[in-house]
């Protein structure tokens, strides 16, 4: 099965430049054809601006800032670009980051079986405070399991319901989300930490 012949791709980007930021990419589908055009693009990135965009603020150090969604939306072909940075701001966690290699994970489960079914997101930025020897604190916890909340809600439009879903690169599809989880153990990012000077 093809991707929907209408999607969209969001891009969260994030970090303590913008030379080398963070992007975390999310997908939606809707439930039910409805408009798809600039302005819905643009209502959407704004959605996702305000529900993702707000609860990344407060899961980064200060010494990072949460910068823009970007968003695509493909509607057979044509493509729409919206950006938005409405809620654009300074990390809440008063301290300074650990090395952009060090990340949190929120694993993401579908319906499908296989490793098809199921992917990860990595989130970079994680406040020293919020490290104890490799696993997250639960202040840390609680702040990342909101974040996980506006990463699978549906995003409500004035003209309809978008779902987030994962992106099987086998198969090209895009399938709902049904179960996000945080792994409280730190994740070591390989190709980040090879642009690290020693």
């Amino acid at each position: 099965m093809p991707l929907p012949t209408i999607h969209a791709t969001a891009y969260i980007v994030y970090g303590s430049d913008e030379k080398n930021p963070f992007v975390n990419v999310l997908y939606y589908r809707q439930n039910a054809v409805f408009a798809a055009d600039a302005a819905e693009a643009a209502a959407l990135c704004g959605l996702i601006d305000m529900s993702v965009g707000v609860q990344l603020i407060n899961c980064i150090a200060a010494d990072c800032n949460y910068m823009r969604t970007t968003l695509r939306l493909n509607n057979a072909g044509v493509v729409y670009d919206a950006t938005d940075a409405g809620s654009a701001g300074a990390g809440v966690i008063g301290t300074e980051s650990l090395p952009d290699y060090c990340a949190a994970i929120i694993r993401k489960r579908t319906d499908t079986g296989g490793r098809t079914g199921r992917g990860r997101w990595f989130f970079g930025c994680i406040a020293e405070t919020w490290n104890d020897t490799g696993i997250l604190t639960a202040a840390a916890q609680m702040g990342y399991l909101g974040l996980q909340t506006a990463l699978v809600q549906n995003q409500v439009t004035a003209n309809g319901t978008w779902v987030p879903c994962h992106h099987s690169r086998k198969d090209d599809t895009l399938v709902p989300i049904t179960a996000a989880t945080l792994i409280t153990t730190l994740a070591t990012l390989r190709r980040r930490r090879l642009r690290v000077p020693v």
